[in-house]
């Protein structure tokens, strides 16, 4: 079965009335939706590639880092993606922030729980760390600070991985 048509299967299976948009001569086809998290419209994309047998997902937060904030937002999100197995976030040139992560399906059946589990990876780490990634991208505090008030708990937050 084609890439395109597992995700559409899944949105089949929500019941949205979205559909994957295929390039043939490409073999590729991608998917746009503004997901609910946290009260904000986040942007969800989703592209597969029949050729490198890849399916992507990206899922960008509703708003962007300030620009003298992007050593903080890299630090931060250094330290969320070395406690993480599956996906990273990314603080793009512009700005824009942005997790993602693709799973290459070569020699296996894709399906539409991979991309519940690939959306859940995404929608877990924004719903975990939304706080701590929106003070560093639009506020004054630092990535110090931030690290300082989670070291005080010496937990793991709630969701992250080990």
């Amino acid at each position: 079965m084609k890439l395109a048509d597992v995700v559409q299967e899944w949105l089949n299976r929500l019941e949205w009335d979205d559909t994957v948009k295929q390039d043939e001569e490409n073999q590729t086809s991608s998917l746009n939706v503004i997901l609910s998290i946290k009260d904000q419209g986040f942007n969800l994309w989703f592209e597969t590639d029949e050729k490198k047998e890849w399916l992507r997902l990206f899922l960008y937060a509703p708003f962007q880092a300030l620009s003298h904030k992007f050593e903080d937002g890299i630090q931060l999100f250094n330290r969320i993606n070395a406690s993480r197995r599956f996906g990273a976030i990314c603080l793009l040139d512009d700005g824009r922030i942005v997790f993602r992560h693709t799973v290459d399906v070569e020699n296996t059946q894709p399906s539409v729980d991979m991309i519940d589990n690939m959306l859940g990876q995404a929608i877990k780490l924004y719903e975990t760390w939304f706080n701590e990634i929106s003070s560093i991208a639009l506020t004054n505090k630092t990535a110090q600070e931030v690290f300082d008030e989670l070291d005080k708990t010496s937990e793991i937050k709630e969701g992250e991985e080990a």
